[in-house]
């Protein structure tokens, strides 16, 4: 188990960067401010990349293998610009990458349910959220940035539950199947992009 980390990325030149140790969990942790998109990372046990290092892992959070020697990197991607801590369990090399000060931009939704007439959503809790009154059946919806199409918006997936991506352009909608009709609340993480209509 090792007694100091660091860790550097894609965000910062591939510079390493002392971790601090969190005394009530034992995790080493790092904050940092990461713009959207797609980045990698790896944990090393020395400053100067002499040592060990760690990656070989996709995601937010996930186990970092061995990866000394030029084994692949830890790839994960972001979608909001925002600060983030990145936490280690220095036992089980588990890690995390988690927003801490994301200001989300506002969300609008629309749907075959709504004649595709954007809705603000109302955020709460990490989430955005929107009641709507459906009768069972099929449907399809986009979330969006704006309020009149002109910037981004994000479907391309299916079901109640998952994963929107961006589809910007005509790309596909989120197509989702209702069994009872009764009054639905759509949600999104603007983080994760992941998403709930229960």
């Amino acid at each position: 188990t090792p007694t100091s980390l660091w860790v550097a990325g894609s965000f910062n030149s591939w510079s390493l960067k002392a971790m601090t140790v969190n005394s009530s969990s034992g995790n080493f942790e790092y904050q940092l401010n990461l713009s959207a998109g797609n980045h990698q990372l790896k944990f090393a046990n020395t400053a100067d990349w002499k040592g060990k290092d760690w990656g070989n892992s996709t995601g937010l959070d996930g186990v970092a293998k061995e990866s000394t020697g030029g084994a692949p990197n830890i790839s994960f991607s972001v979608v909001q610009s925002g600060d983030y801590k990145i936490s280690l369990n220095p036992s089980t090399f588990s890690y995390s990458i988690v927003a801490l000060a994301v200001q989300p931009s506002p969300m609008w939704v629309a749907g075959t349910f709504n004649s595709w007439s954007l809705k603000s959503m109302t955020y709460s809790s990490g989430k955005f959220s929107f009641s709507q009154s459906l009768s069972a059946g099929n449907y399809q919806l986009k979330f969006a940035n704006t309020g009149n199409w002109t910037g981004k918006d994000w479907g391309n997936s299916t079901g109640l539950t998952g994963t929107v991506t961006e589809s910007t352009g005509g790309k596909p909608n989120l197509a989702f199947t209702v069994t009872q009709s009764k009054t639905y609340v759509i949600s999104i993480d603007p983080v994760t992009f992941a998403y709930s209509i229960q």
